[in-house]
């Protein structure tokens, strides 16, 4: 039997994306990295891993106030997928950039 129901998946990962938002526009990291157990072990493809909560918010708070990160002003998820039995949830996360001002949306995952 599966850890947790789809539903309370489905809300963790509503508070993530929420959290996500609220940290690109307040600066403000801190209910995105409660995202994640004390013991948490993170991997960013091009930062390599971090062990713990704490960790966790001091890499992400420092990454997203330097440029390019800081122009970044959401994080919309372009799909993703649910997998009860393992409690996982794969997505893909666009990296959306301030707006230029030309009526274009840049954007990238």
């Amino acid at each position: 039997m599966a850890r947790w129901k789809r539903k309370e998946l489905e809300q963790a990962f509503d508070k993530y994306q929420a959290a996500a938002l609220k940290g690109a526009q307040t600066k403000d990291w801190t209910d995105w990295a409660n995202c994640f157990t004390e013991d948490a072990t993170y991997f960013e493809h091009h930062y390599g891993r971090f062990w713990g909560r704490d960790t966790i918010l001091n890499w992400i708070t420092e990454t997203m106030n330097k440029w390019p990160a800081s122009e970044m002003t959401a994080f919309p998820v372009s799909w993703y997928s649910i997998d009860v039995d393992k409690g996982w949830i794969v997505c893909e996360v666009m990296n959306r950039m301030k707006d230029l001002g030309d009526g274009k949306i840049y954007q990238e995952p």
